[in-house]
């Protein structure tokens, strides 16, 4: 459900609603709802959009964010 999280997160960064997130990328809402609640998981044309519309990669989208406290840091 990190798919969803990372969306949720990204949007409230944002400010914007379900609906304005779904119209910024040019799908529908109700697939929105369905990704962000975790109940499906977009094809790979809509998570392309999805990236484009946050202005972030795909990764991000899809990546499991670590605790800053569980982050090595390099010396």
């Amino acid at each position: 459900m990190t798919f969803g999280k990372n969306l949720k997160r990204l949007r409230a960064q944002r400010g914007w609603s379900q609906s304005a997130a779904a119209r910024v990328a040019g799908i529908a809402y109700r697939s929105y709802q369905n990704w962000e609640g975790g109940s499906r998981e977009p094809r790979l044309d809509a998570l392309k959009k999805l990236a484009d519309a946050f202005g972030v990669s795909a990764d991000v989208l899809l990546a499991d964010p670590q605790p800053v406290n569980e982050v090595e840091v390099a010396k």
